[in-house]
């Protein structure tokens, strides 16, 4: 899918609108491909021999409360499972890291499954009085992160206002404050994730082949484009992929956050990685 978008730019660049338009419907049959691959891989990890985990079946009627409290739970048990496989690999128990990071995959699509289904179910609670948000689809990546910090803020507000009811007794009070402050939530994930879409496709457009550049993204939507880079270059037969992260010359102390994110990334998929000599904010993973 990565590869059309440059071919399309240059064709459209050339007033070849003809190609163009050709070259971004085959990009779009590549996006197509990509997402039922990844929804079915998701589906499969379950099936995995060493996987002991179940697929969840939910409820219908099951409320967003129960639908949170359980997505939480399992977000607990992947991050265990996680850590188990990182030990294990720090060990060079390869063998046995594999188990708990598939069992730490199973959890994640649970959580995530678990997740949707309750942002869903959110807007229709009684006690929220806000409507879910519209996103014009050319606002820019700036005033969308705007927005989205401007959603965790009442998030926050609505949060803290609930513990404080919750801590006088008025329970009532208290589930309509958190209703609103998982409302907000939600719209907050929405526009960080129309945002960091906007951000990854801007600077990716005319990235190298094998390049993937995740400048001005938070940690775990770099780790999101960085897992499918790493599925689609596995795909393309690349044999290495590189990972621009950055210095961090712009993270708070100035302290690189995305390049040790991703290093551990590297050893969940038991992937050699190292740092670019040349180019400290650059990750080389080798695939082959």
């Amino acid at each position: 899918m990565a590869e059309f978008l440059p071919q399309r730019k240059a064709a459209f660049a050339r007033n070849e609108k003809g190609l163009a338009k050709e070259l971004s419907l085959n990009g779009l049959a590549h996006k197509a491909n990509m997402e039922f691959l990844d929804k079915e891989a998701s589906a499969n990890i379950f099936q995995a021999p060493e996987v002991g985990v179940e697929p969840l079946v939910i409820d219908p009627h099951e409320d967003h409360e129960s639908l949170c409290f359980k997505a939480r739970h399992q977000e607990n048990w992947m991050a265990e499972f996680f850590r188990q496989s990182n030990a294990a690999f720090a060990r060079n128990e390869k063998g046995l890291a594999k188990e708990p990071f598939l069992n730490g995959l199973a959890h994640k699509a649970n959580m995530e499954l678990l997740d949707r289904e309750a942002s869903a179910k959110i807007f229709q609670a009684p006690e929220v009085g806000v409507v879910p948000l519209v996103i014009d689809p050319h606002e820019d990546h700036e005033s969308l992160r705007f927005r989205a910090r401007s959603e965790g803020n009442l998030m926050s507000e609505y949060f803290q206002q609930a513990t404080n009811a919750f801590a006088r007794n008025e329970k009532g009070l208290a589930k309509e404050l958190s209703l609103k402050g998982q409302m907000h939530k939600a719209n907050m994930v929405r526009l960080n994730k129309e945002a960091s879409a906007k951000i990854f496709q801007e600077n990716n457009e005319h990235s190298k082949p094998g390049e993937v550049d995740l400048h001005g993204l938070y940690v775990k939507e770099a780790i999101s484009y960085s897992d499918k880079a790493l599925k689609e270059a596995r795909q393309r037969g690349n044999s290495q992929i590189r990972l621009i992260a950055g210095k961090g010359l712009h993270s708070d102390g100035h302290v690189a956050k995305l390049e040790p994110a991703l290093e551990g990334l590297m050893r969940q998929h038991n992937l050699p990685a190292e740092v670019d000599p040349q180019n400290s904010g650059i990750l080389i993973v080798q695939l082959a």
